[in-house]
Parts: structure tokens; C-alpha cells; sequence
């Protein structure tokens, strides 16, 4: 006659090892996986404000009109424009929906600003080509952190690809140039080039 006997005491150290090795396999699954989530999320955060500011700076080259900007004082600043300190992009547009103020033409300047100290790309819009006031003008507007460069060229026939440093300086220039790139480089993501052809 056989005698049903328990564990032993070693069978149990093995099972409860065997349980604990499990649980921190398990553990440390769980932590990876949720590490990889707030990853994946910052992923989706940083494209989503990458997309929306790029899709914005694009369709501003795409409503660019050969027209030049008189600042309050009357400074008069070709259609389009590159500058320092900065860089600053500034471009005439039309062709926008309208911001429902009185005598509103749907001709407005917006001015696409690198913030070199914060790594940011700033944008805000005078609401005409001729305003009245300084005051006018919106707030600057934070559109895309983790940037680390913003770079333009402009092509025309007669003379290929330009870099923005080679344009004659206080020049007032209305035409626009046959095409435009502008380059916006990201952390992590490296250059972005938008590509306007005008002609």
C-alpha cells in the first residue's frame, strides 16, 4: 500500500522559483511594453505638430502672390522675403479664407520665424499688405518645436537654384521666382524640403 504523501519542502522552493521567474518575466514584459506606449505616443505627438505646421508653411508657398508689403511707416518689403537675424520667411498671400475683419481683401503677410535659442518655428499673419497700425499684426505663434534649421532657395530659368544668402539684398522685388524650397530640418527626423513651383 502506497502513501500519498504532500510536497516536499524542496518541490516547493522549485515551484515557488519557478512562479517568482514568471513573474518577473512578466513584470518586465509589461514594463517594456509600456515604456514602448509613452514612446509611441510621443512619436504620434511630435508627427502630428510636424504635419500640422508643414502642411500650413506649404500651403502659405502655395498662396504666394507677386505682391510687396508696406509696413506701418511706409517700408515698403518685396512679395517674398528671407532675412536675419532668424532666418524670417515673410510672404505676401491671397487666396486664403478670409479672417472676418472689416475691409478685409484676403491679401495678408505672414512671417515664418526660426527661433534659434528654443528651437522653434514661429509664425504670425499681418491681416493686410498696408496696415494702418503695428498693432495689427498677430501674436507670434509657437507651430513646431525640435527644429534645427529653416533654409530657403529660389529658382529661376536664367539662373538655376539660388541659396536665400545670394539674393540681392534691399532689393524690392515683386516677381516671384519660377520655384521655391523651403527646408525645415527636425531633431530625429533630419531635412524636410517643400517644393512651390509658381511658373
Amino acid at each position: 500500500m502506497r502513501r500519498d504523501a504532500g510536497l516536499t519542502l524542496i518541490e516547493l522552493v522549485i515551484a515557488m522559483a519557478l512562479f517568482a521567474f514568471v513573474a518577473v518575466m512578466s513584470l518586465s514584459v509589461l514594463n517594456g511594453t509600456l515604456r514602448a506606449q509613452d514612446r509611441y505616443r510621443e512619436v504620434e505627438a511630435r508627427t502630428a505638430e510636424a504635419s500640422l505646421a508643414l502642411t500650413l508653411l506649404r500651403r502659405d508657398l502655395a498662396h504666394a502672390v507677386p505682391a510687396s508689403f508696406v509696413q506701418p511707416g511706409g517700408v515698403e518689403f518685396s512679395s517674398l522675403e528671407m532675412i536675419d537675424p532668424g532666418p524670417v520667411l515673410r510672404l505676401s498671400l491671397a487666396g486664403q479664407p478670409s479672417m472676418g475683419e472689416p475691409g478685409d481683401d484676403g491679401m495678408r503677410r505672414v512671417e515664418w520665424r526660426f527661433d534659434r535659442s528654443r528651437g522653434a518655428l514661429l509664425r504670425r499673419v499681418w491681416p493686410t499688405l498696408t496696415p494702418a497700425q503695428p498693432g495689427q499684426v498677430s501674436p507670434e505663434t509657437t507651430m513646431l518645436t525640435g527644429v534645427e534649421r529653416l533654409h530657403l532657395r529660389v529658382y529661376s530659368d536664367g539662373q538655376g537654384w539660388l541659396d536665400w544668402t545670394e539674393l540681392p539684398e534691399n532689393q524690392i522685388v515683386l516677381a516671384l521666382p519660377d520655384a521655391v524650397e523651403v527646408t525645415v530640418t527636425l531633431e530625429g527626423y533630419g531635412p524636410v524640403p517643400l517644393v512651390e513651383v509658381y511658373r
